[in-house]
């Protein structure tokens, strides 16, 4: 009987082995998984038991990863969110490239490398990990923190800066003449620009049709199909159009950020990234070569260090400029400070056209290795570090997001805690359209509430600023559904004080809680119940539609009142 036959069974099969034997055990220690990713594709790698001998295959299929998870970040980030980003992308994000190719191509010519090689080695160096970096950023729930934004501007400029390297590194590669490489130049940037164009285009006038016509079956399997049809197809024409692929799903996800199949879609796609994006990370641990390191071991780790030390230096100066705390800077540094995936690509390029040689092309892909691979355990150093003062600045943090996202608000609700009861409120005034935005102090809720891209913020309802922030004195009435009763009469007192236009509505332990509650200034208590959080919501609409206000809910098995 002849054996089955199915290529890269094997491999395949061993790199699962490694993953789920290494993951669980970093994540017992509560260390990254990327980390662990790293680590169990340098062990089962070439250079060491030579388990997985061809890297580039392992490459080839684990770049999907990247491709879907730069699509899942498109998912949470809509083409208006991004016009609001537009000064950090193309103020931040190219100063962070330029700034950056310049410093290190400098220093590559003072220690006597070509100019050519040194141009090129600077803007591959330049870029980070935009896989690593958003896969931490997920982790440790701050992709929608202040700097979390700055750090994922400086990678989109970063992925757009990929297209002008390449075409660089190619001509440079070759013979050309000045005239033709300004044609290849303008070449590139107008296969670039077609390209988004044609994206958005797509985006605007068929996606959502499309996806119509694709939930009309109502067959779950033909969904997801289409789904990683339309994520693969727009990734593989930015490809043919010189852009990066990651590039395409990125755009592909902020188009469809705008339709209501959002989330069936990141559903769908989620287990398809996750499992990518860990093969991903582990094809890059297997370019660790121990041999080379330990012959050079002084050098490669001065290298390393030398390039981290750098790009994190440049990077806190400019994000400090732009409007970040030295703490946040720091981590936006840090976080920043590796080589990236891309420069594996303009590497091997290089290596091809004689820009680079062999050595000097082999020791980039070492050092941008080892660079991802140090980068989780210097964040968390660095996270540790800066903690205290961090969270002395969350109020500052939240205040500026808050005041970005809601400028221009009006006539809207405050919501002061987002736990059940705000949740049912907050449900309840969306489908009326009645605008809203919520505070929490933890952290928990606030993560899930903006990964389902509702308008919910860290903070303390009591404090003044936030509420100015917040836009309190354009707000028309507020609701307090805090679980603690000290801290609600607090939120109460602040809002009577500062702002006593505003009609608060609260809920209290029982009747004369409630009726205490409207003695110091409530215009609504409702009763702890079953049905407290949706009477407390229904009164809320009913005032906002012109409907008059309730007295205190004496029993809690009243009725909840109809909506008018």
């Amino acid at each position: 009987m002849d054996k089955i036959h199915v290529p890269y069974l094997i491999e395949m099969l061993i790199l699962l082995s490694a993953a789920v034997t290494i993951a669980p055990l970093f994540k017992r220690f509560k260390l990254s998984p990327v980390l662990a990713y790293l680590l169990a594709g340098s062990l089962i790698g070439p250079y060491a038991l030579g388990y997985v001998n061809d890297i580039e295959a392992v490459q080839n299929v684990s770049e999907l990863g990247v491709i879907f998870l730069l699509f899942l970040v498109g998912l949470e980030l809509p083409l208006e969110r991004l016009k609001v980003m537009k000064k950090f992308v193309f103020g931040l994000g190219a100063a962070q490239v330029l700034c950056t190719s310049f410093v290190i191509a400098s220093i590559c010519i003072m220690f006597g490398l070509p100019t050519s090689t040194s141009v090129v080695l600077g803007g591959a160096l330049a870029l980070s990990s935009t896989a690593l970096v958003i896969q931490l950023l997920s982790e440790r729930h701050e992709l929608n923190s202040r700097y979390g934004r700055k750090t994922f501007a400086i990678l989109l400029f970063q992925d757009l800066a990929v297209v002008p390297l390449l075409a660089m590194t190619m001509i440079l590669g070759s013979d050309n003449e000045g005239a033709s490489i300004l044609w290849t130049l303008v070449t590139a940037f107008g296969k670039a620009i077609a390209a988004i164009i044609l994206i958005i285009l797509f985006g605007r006038y068929a996606l959502r049709p499309l996806y119509k016509y694709f939930a009309s079956a109502k067959n779950n399997e033909i969904f997801t199909a289409a789904s990683l049809l339309i994520v693969l197809g727009i990734s593989t024409v930015t490809g043919y159009m010189g852009l990066s692929m990651a590039l395409g799903a990125f755009l592909a996800g902020m188009m469809l950020a705008e339709t209501e199949y959002r989330h069936q879609v990141e559903i769908n796609i989620l287990p398809f990234s996750g499992l990518l994006l860990g093969l991903f990370f582990m094809s890059i641990g297997m370019t660790i070569d121990y041999g080379l390191i330990a012959d050079n071991v002084a050098q490669i780790v001065l290298m390393v260090l030398g390039l981290m030390v750098l790009k994190a230096l440049i990077i806190i100066a400019l994000t400090y400029a732009f409007g970040l705390d030295i703490p946040l800077a720091l981590r936006t540094g840090v976080m920043l400070s590796q080589g990236g995936e891309f420069a594996f690509v303009v590497t091997k390029v290089a290596m091809t056209g004689g820009v680079f040689s062999e050595e000097l092309g082999q020791t980039v892909l070492i050092v941008v290795a080892l660079s991802m691979a140090v980068t989780p355990l210097f964040i968390a150093i660095v996270a540790k570090l800066t903690s205290h003062a961090v969270a002395q600045s969350n109020n500052s943090v939240v205040l500026d997001t808050i005041a970005s996202d809601t400028h221009g608000m009006k006539n809207h609700v405050i919501i002061a805690g987002f736990g059940r009861v705000g949740k049912t409120v907050a449900a309840l005034l969306e489908k009326q359209n009645i605008p809203y935005l919520a505070v929490d102090a933890d952290t928990k809720q606030v993560s899930e509430a903006s990964e389902q891209g509702l308008p919910v913020y860290y903070g303390n309802a009591c404090n003044v600023a936030l509420l100015e922030a917040i836009g309190a004195d354009r707000a028309v009435l507020a609701v307090i559904t805090l679980d603690s009763a000290a801290l609600s009469r607090k939120t109460l007192d602040v809002l009577r004080t500062h702002f006593p236009h505003i009609q608060v509505f609260m809920r209290g332990k029982n009747a004369a809680d409630c009726a205490d509650l409207e003695a110091l200034g409530a215009a609504f208590a409702v009763a702890e119940s079953a049905n407290a959080s949706t009477a407390l919501g229904q009164q809320v609409v009913k005032v906002l539609q012109g409907g008059g206000v309730m007295g205190a809910v004496d029993d809690p098995r009243d009725p909840a009142p109809a909506l008018s």
